[in-house]
């Protein structure tokens, strides 16, 4: 017993008392002024919501205040991980059913706000890059000059519809869609496959679905003032296409220099055999693919 408040005697009269409540101190401040600020928690999960007729895929953005003072939000936003997608809790329409208005105070201790962006607008978009099937989004919350971010990212063309129907209908519909092919067209512009001197460019065709796309063909269609369509003259057939195989892209090589008198709009269509032609664009012309060569930087690759 009497080691023992010898011990306690050394430990409070000794040189490293001190230091030890210098340290306590000062993780005990540090706790103070942490617990005393907003710490934000930002989850994104999959769904679809689900309406009378219809449904479609949402990102659910939920951000949590774990912290003990308000969270001011000045915005909410996805993006991809490469910058070119993204969509903002503040635009019209992208965000589907009630939701906090922007800015936003997250009340402390547990407080949360939740956002449904809609995800269909952003597949559509990623739909026209030759990469769709790697593009990859992320959440992120802005407040005051700190962003925080959802840890994981979330394939893009991973988010789709869940249908509430018999297991068996889901099974038959699938070993269907291993057969459909869905061909389109986007005139998505590869500075790299632009050919001025020889009056041609390359433009992609996609098949999107599971099945092997036979008998392709591109076409170039006039849109009259009336509604109606016709071909020019100048293209009177189709452009054999061939065979696309399946969630892959085959670039077509068509003509820069298009005929552009007469009234309408022209159109380059794609289409199979069996289905009608799907929606195309217009094509560019010389002098809108000079314009943009003149400006086009080719990216190094970086290793």
């Amino acid at each position: 017993m009497t080691k023992f408040w010898e011990f306690l005697s050394d430990a409070f009269t000794g040189n490293w008392f001190p230091s030890v409540l210098s340290i306590a101190a000062v993780a005990i401040s540090f706790l103070s002024y942490r617990s005393g600020r907003p710490r934000l928690k930002v989850t994104a999960d999959t769904a679809s919501l689900v309406g009378e007729s219809t449904s479609r895929p949402v990102l659910i953005v939920t951000v949590v205040n774990r912290g003990g003072a308000r969270a001011p939000l000045s915005e909410v936003y996805v993006r991809s991980t490469d910058g070119r997608l993204s969509t903002s809790a503040s635009e019209p329409g992208a965000v589907a059913g009630p939701a906090p208005a922007l800015p936003h105070d997250i009340e402390p201790h547990g407080g949360r706000a939740t956002w449904y962006f809609n995800i269909r607008p952003l597949q559509d978009q990623g739909q026209r890059l030759v990469d769709a099937d790697q593009i990859a989004i992320r959440a992120h919350v802005v407040m005051g000059n700190r962003t925080v971010s959802h840890p994981d990212v979330i394939p893009l063309n991973g988010i789709s519809y869940r249908t509430t129907q018999p297991r068996r209908v889901r099974a038959a519909r699938w070993l269907r869609s291993l057969t459909r092919s869905s061909v389109q067209f986007h005139f998505l512009l590869d500075p790299k496959r632009v050919d001025l001197r020889g009056g041609t460019v390359q433009v992609p065709v996609w098949n999107t679905g599971r099945g092997i796309a036979r008998g392709v063909l591109l076409e170039l269609v006039r849109t009259l003032p009336d509604g109606q369509e016709e071909r020019p003259v100048e293209f009177p057939e189709p452009m054999r296409v061939g065979v696309v195989p399946p969630r892959r892209v085959k670039w077509v090589t068509v003509p820069i220099d298009l005929p552009a008198d007469g009234p309408g709009e022209l159109t380059w269509r794609v289409r199979t055999r069996r289905t009608g032609g799907s929606s195309g664009r217009p094509p560019h012309t010389r002098k809108e693919l000079e314009e943009i060569l003149s400006t086009w930087v080719p990216r190094k690759n970086v290793k």
